[in-house]
């Protein structure tokens, strides 16, 4: 039998930072039960605390709006 030259090799992430992100950011709001009308953190809180770019927040926060998960609107100043 010979041994297959790849058998000791471990299969890589492949999965991008915004793939990442938008799975913790599913977690969150099953976490959190969140309804219809909560509040969930702002892009800045969230590139903080997953220490990652606005950018790829923002990636992430479109992908969950267009399955539909979320919907965002503008802050008015009073």
């Amino acid at each position: 039998m010979t041994p297959n030259p790849t058998e000791s090799l471990i299969q890589l992430d492949t999965s991008s930072l915004v793939d990442k992100v938008e799975a913790n950011l599913v977690k969150l709001l099953v976490e959190r039960k969140l309804r219809v009308g909560d509040i969930i953190p702002t892009e800045l809180d969230l590139s903080r605390s997953l220490g990652v770019s606005r950018t790829v927040v923002r990636e992430a926060l479109l992908r969950l709006r267009m399955m539909g998960l979320i919907d965002t609107k503008k802050k008015r100043a009073l």
